[in-house]
């Protein structure tokens, strides 16, 4: 037995021996007024049509037995209460819910940044940011009135727009018409991370990397996130303008661009695509520098592709001195900015994400460092005190550390 399945059989045996000494002990109960309303939750499922990958993956849903192993490590309990959000437990029991009761855990789905720390720590291995996405999808199309406006707004921008802002799209710059790898700047990286793209277009060019850009459009993983499965006609696109430039090599920025062209239904076999962050130990800095830094893992990109050692090997071979946070690496703390929370609920966001701030300040940290647009974004805006280290993407800080 594994040391993750014999600390929930530790927990679960715990509470049923305290559960059989309260029974013991405690009068025989008798039949009351509460009965019926315990009754009355229990209703007639409301059956609805799922497609056959889902059907497939269902039975994975019932995995959680409840042990509690998962519940002190979720992120959202680092900043807002057990009362407002009780846990990756109660997702899981809410996929036993009718469609018309979901607006009761509507909260619970909604608040899920889908990082996927649980089930790091889940000794059933229970696919809960998968349960999230099933559930979403499903509100998204029966029940759309519980789905947060802002997330709504956003679904609606990129299916109109082709990205998650409200902009006229930017200039394609540094277009081939054939290469080997196309750069795959994401949303922000066209819009508003500018800075970072070029950062990395300068270093793709000093490690002799044959690319090219193209007129992209969003991966689609912001729709999957918020419960819009409209991705489609996205792909399509993409795929078309990448097999023009005669490739189906991909270098992304975006590490959930990474797990869409990885995973996602639409894209998985047609592209072989790789992070930024793994080129990083390919480029030698000529810069010198005086902080001392820490690097934030994040989510998609470490715990999901196992993008780890690349941009700390980066970092040392730069003569940096690092530090390492509290839960680093596999047990990395999310920033808060995923599975929508950044756009529904930006204040608990930035909560999340001011917590990680104060987990670089407390190892150290003058200056965090990450290569996620989404990180990036909540712990600029997300405010500290005191001592807020400065936030930098590691690509430009290897260039520019002063900047």
């Amino acid at each position: 037995m594994d040391r993750k399945k014999a600390a929930a059989t530790l927990n679960l045996g715990t509470h049923f021996f305290r559960h059989m000494l309260r029974r013991a002990l405690t009068p025989a109960a008798k039949d009351g007024e509460g009965l019926g309303e315990f009754l009355s939750y229990y209703r007639e499922d409301n059956i609805f049509e799922i497609d056959a990958h889902e059907r497939e993956a269902y039975h994975t849903f019932a995995r959680c037995i409840q042990c509690n192993i998962c519940q002190p490590h979720c992120v959202m309990f680092r900043a807002i209460g057990y009362l407002e959000f009780p846990g990756p437990m109660i997702v899981a029991g809410t996929c036993s819910r009718g469609l018309s009761e979901l607006g009761t855990t509507s909260g619970v789905i909604y608040n899920c940044t889908q990082c996927r720390l649980c089930e790091t720590t889940c000794p059933e291995d229970a696919p809960i940011a998968e349960m999230v996405g099933f559930i979403r999808k499903y509100i998204f199309k029966y029940e759309p009135d519980l789905v947060p406006q802002p997330l709504k707004e956003m679904c609606e921008t990129i299916l109109d727009r082709g990205a998650i802002f409200d902009e006229d799209p930017p200039e394609v710059l540094h277009e081939k018409s054939s290469a080997e790898y196309v750069f795959f700047k994401g949303c922000h990286g066209r819009y508003k991370q500018k800075g970072r793209a070029d950062a990395a277009i300068a270093m793709l060019k000093n490690i002799g990397i044959d690319f090219t850009t193209i007129d992209e459009v969003c991966c689609g993983a912001p729709l999957k996130a918020a419960g819009c499965d409209e991705v489609a006609d996205l792909a399509r696109t993409n795929l078309e303008r990448i097999r023009e430039k005669k490739t189906a090599k991909v270098i992304t920025m975006c590490p959930h661009c990474l797990v869409s062209f990885r995973e996602g239904r639409e894209y998985v076999g047609k592209l072989e695509a790789t992070h930024i962050a793994e080129l990083l130990p390919h480029f030698r800095s000529a810069q010198t520098f005086s902080d001392v830094v820490a690097y934030h893992d994040p989510c998609m990109l470490g715990r999901v592709c196992g993008v780890f050692d690349e941009p700390r090997r980066a970092l040392k071979f730069a003569g940096i001195k690092t530090v390492e946070m509290e839960s680093s690496r596999e047990m990395a703390y999310c920033c808060g900015a995923w599975g929508g929370l950044g756009r529904s609920s930006p204040k608990t966001a930035e909560a999340i994400a001011a917590r990680r701030l104060e987990d670089a300040r407390d190892a150290g940290a003058s200056v965090l460092l990450t290569e996620c647009p989404w990180c990036l974004e909540i712990f600029t805006s997300a405010p500290l005190e005191e001592g807020k280290p400065r936030v930098r993407s590691t690509i430009e800080y290897l260039q520019n550390p002063e900047a």
